[in-house]
């Protein structure tokens, strides 16, 4: 039976905050398309030359919309991620080339962290978009956001403290990969021994003699990485779960600026 069950970054898409918008930008959209199908159809050209401007209030929702789509892609693609790690497809062939299993695993786990890590980012981004802050994105710091006096006295500054929170467990992994070249140590995920074990051994049977039976290491390699799956995907879900909090705190506040926006 097919598992029916949401993804997460399906929730935060349906998400009330998402609704909304989506509510604000669906004229935009059925003006622009039709024109843009009329002009590809006239010159065989995707994009035209000859938009009509957005007003301010149409320019706003759609940089929500691209605001909080961002994140919501760094959820799917933490979820890609966890595909990835899940199955090694052909060990064989990618052995011949010099990747092996787990290499397979700490490429996707340093795209894992990295990508989680920067959910906060996005998520004060986002935030400076909604209120309007008019900060510039390379600026969008958090005691620039959180401190920010539109901000401090709403719910969106306790829910960007808890997401910032959440995203510190990856913040001195994430740093000492990208600063110093540190590879993430996916062992540390679930603290396995024998994962260390079996980076040795496949290493050594790719470039000798094999030690040990390929089919015995393939499964051993499956079953490690359905537990680092498992800790991992507990971490997809509180970042999804937080992200759905920072949306509820941003609602009001999107509503209040629409309102805003329409009556200019």
């Amino acid at each position: 039976m097919a598992n029916t069950e949401m993804k997460n970054y399906e929730k935060l898409a349906s998400h009330i905050f998402m609704k909304k918008n989506f509510e604000y930008i669906k004229p935009v959209l059925d003006n622009s398309i039709p024109a843009e199908r009329k002009h590809l159809n006239q010159t065989g050209k995707f994009r035209s030359n000859q938009k009509k401007p957005l007003n301010i209030s149409d320019y706003y929702h759609v940089m929500v919309f691209k605001k909080a789509s961002a994140i919501i892609s760094e959820i799917e693609r933490l979820e890609e991620s966890l595909v990835y790690m899940q199955k090694f497809p052909n060990p064989r062939t990618y052995e011949k080339r010099g990747v092996h299993q787990f290499s397979w695993l700490e490429y996707h786990y340093s795209y894992f962290v990295i990508t989680y890590h920067s959910l906060f980012d996005t998520g004060l981004i986002l935030t400076n978009t909604v209120f309007q802050l008019g900060i510039p994105e390379k600026d969008c710091k958090s005691t620039i956001v959180i401190g920010n006096e539109w901000v401090k006295g709403t719910t969106a500054k306790t829910t960007l403290i808890a997401l910032e929170k959440l995203i510190s467990n990856y913040g001195k992994t994430r740093n000492l990969f990208l600063h110093r070249g540190a590879i993430p140590d996916v062992k540390s995920v679930t603290n396995s021994d024998l994962l260390d074990l079996l980076k040795v051994i496949s290493t050594v049977n790719q470039h000798s003699k094999p030690i040990a039976p390929v089919d015995l290491v393939d499964n051993v390699f499956k079953n490690e990485s359905k537990k680092i799956i498992i800790k991992l995907n507990s971490d997809v879900i509180n970042a999804q779960r937080s992200i759905a909090k920072l949306f509820d705190a941003l609602l009001p506040i999107y509503k209040s600026k629409a309102e805003e926006y329409k009556n200019l």
